[in-house]
């Protein structure tokens, strides 16, 4: 039995190439993601293709696809890259696998995913899980601990203990690793 990474890919180009995408997309939500692979001519099992997971969602804006998918252990980029070559386009994606520090991004530059912390913590008043931008995690601890946003530590192996010696019941933090495969 896997664990399930949840990926979003931002899908970006033309934009007769992202309506093209799209349409096509579309015929797959829940499927298996050897099945749009197939559909374009490729041979997931002959190529040595990945893709043990299913296409979640197809959401097609004016400036870009959003496909979201769950796949086994990790991300398998394969179907969105073969779709992305067959119709002229570029991706970007941020993915998770909960509580299995996988969380892995290609937006190096943050132009659609900001996020570099996942946070899963336990305060006085409950729970707060999230993801954080650097400067979003460090004013959240200011915030829970009552300290000043100077005292806290950037450093997340620091933060954790820092967190839990303020009053934090427990702290889970995991960074983004990221991909500079485009």
């Amino acid at each position: 039995m896997p664990n399930w990474a949840y990926t979003q890919y931002i899908i970006v180009g033309p934009k007769p190439s992202l309506q093209q995408a799209s349409q096509f997309m579309e015929r797959f939500i829940g499927k298996w993601l050897d099945e749009p692979i197939t559909a374009l001519g490729v041979d997931p099992n002959a190529d040595g293709i990945e893709c043990r997971g299913w296409v979640d969602g197809v959401y097609p804006s004016e400036d870009c696809l959003e496909v979201y998918t769950q796949s086994a252990w990790r991300n398998h980029d394969s179907a969105i890259e073969i779709l992305c070559q067959h119709f002229n386009l570029m991706f970007y994606y941020i993915s998770e696998e909960f509580g299995c520090d996988w969380f892995v991004s290609n937006d190096i530059n943050h132009v659609y995913f900001d996020e570099e912390v996942y946070v899963d913590m336990q305060t006085s008043s409950g729970w707060i899980s999230g993801y954080y931008s650097p400067n979003e995690l460090l004013q959240l601890m200011a915030d829970q601990t009552g300290c000043s946003i100077s005292d806290v530590p950037s450093d997340l192996l620091e933060l954790k203990q820092w967190a839990l010696e303020h009053g934090m019941k427990y702290c889970y933090l995991n960074a983004c690793a990221f991909d500079e495969k485009f």
